[in-house]
């Protein structure tokens, strides 16, 4: 079976796009992986094919629909038996590609598109991502996402099943380690993008009331300038570190030797409310305690394994509130003892059993050795 993968992120920095094409290139399928260029051709050794989209937008709607007519020429001479939209940005290309070609349509559903933060505020913006989400989603064979209660909430709204394929990380046979180690360096630790409603700016501002204390933020983003400037203007330069886009080997090594994990959001957007990030399992992988916020899938997270703590809010009381908490040898022990726990259950291995599944449920009873039959070109 071939399928084509479809995604306007950073394939090189994006884990989950990589882990599914990973796991469905290891089980057999012939994949194209096709992404954004982003400055210089991107550098990737992959098992399965890869191609880059350049555009001359590189944001907003013009961005997008540039990206979707290339990305709908390149799938309508596809060959594929299966074209996979990685979230709503790459829908409309895929959609009218499979409906035209007759192939299978597949969605994973990265985020709640339609309402997170960067358009919260754009009422036009926002209408035109539900058109398209109202129109694409029900071509759909295939639906996935990653959270149950985002699932839940798709589902009801765009009355189409969306299943469940968390963001989990390989599980590493050599664990983090586990002493919350006296002599070890106090850094607030930060990966992902860096973008409106992460608490960022918050966390800095909040830095001349931690003594002894740094933050690293691992990522780039719409607000990394504004954050660096922040940054200078309160005199917190040697006590900041801005590292970039790092591979995920490099974050995780630098994970591990942090001291706590930040994984903030702005609850004003229901993408970030319904979220379980991808970083929530990173840092547990790590064996980093973490806060987070008290949103429906942290809370379920934090009943089963205690790995950190959680904040009604983003205020500056309420943050270095949990930092102090969080700054203890018993705690740091603690929580570093429940992410051992946690990693066991919640890995890239378990969420890859039933992906695969799902893919060979697209073709029911089609022999392993060929693939379906294709229109001839």
């Amino acid at each position: 079976m071939r399928i084509q993968l479809a995604a306007t992120t950073d394939i090189v920095c994006d884990s989950r796009v990589r882990k599914i094409a990973g796991s469905l290139s290891a089980a057999g399928y012939e994949l194209t992986v096709t992404g954004r260029v982003r400055g210089g051709q991107p550098s990737l050794k992959a098992p399965y094919q890869l191609a880059w989209l350049k555009c001359f937008a590189h944001r907003g709607m013009l961005f997008y629909a540039e990206f979707n007519l290339r990305l709908f020429w390149k799938l309508l001479w596809s060959t594929a038996d299966v074209i996979c939209s990685c979230d709503l940005d790459t829908l409309p290309a895929c959609t009218l590609a499979a409906k035209l070609r007759r192939r299978k349509l597949v969605f994973d559903a990265h985020e709640y598109f339609e309402h997170s933060v960067e358009i919260v505020d754009k009422p036009w913006v926002r209408w035109v991502w539900r058109m398209v989400a109202r129109t694409c989603i029900p071509q759909c064979h295939l639906c996935y996402t990653v959270s149950a209660s985002l699932a839940q909430e798709l589902s009801h709204v765009y009355h189409k099943p969306f299943l469940l394929i968390r963001n989990a990380p390989v599980l590493s046979k050599v664990p983090p380690p586990l002493d919350s180690r006296e002599g070890r360096e106090k850094v607030l630790w930060y990966q992902g993008a860096v973008n409106a409603g992460r608490g960022l700016e918050q966390v800095i501002d909040c830095l001349p009331q931690l003594p002894g204390f740094e933050l690293h933020i691992a990522g780039e983003g719409d607000l990394s300038l504004a954050l660096k400037a922040l940054v200078e203007r309160l005199g917190l330069q040697s006590r900041v570190r801005f590292l970039g886009r790092l591979p995920y080997e490099m974050l995780q090594s630098h994970a591990s030797q942090a001291y706590i994990g930040l994984d903030l959001l702005d609850g004003r957007s229901k993408s970030y409310y319904y979220s379980l990030s991808n970083k929530a399992f990173d840092y547990i992988h790590a064996g980093l305690p973490s806060i987070q916020m008290r949103f429906p899938e942290y809370e379920a997270l934090q009943r089963e394994f205690s790995t950190g703590v959680l904040v009604d809010d983003l205020n500056r009381s309420t943050l270095i509130e949990a930092i102090s908490t969080l700054d203890h040898p018993v705690r740091q022990t603690s929580c570093r003892e429940q992410c051992l726990l946690a990693r066991q259950h919640y890995h890239w291995g378990e969420e890859e059993k039933r992906l695969l599944e799902w893919f060979a449920g697209l073709f029911p009873g089609a022999d392993d050795s060929s693939p379906p039959s294709r229109d001839r070109d």
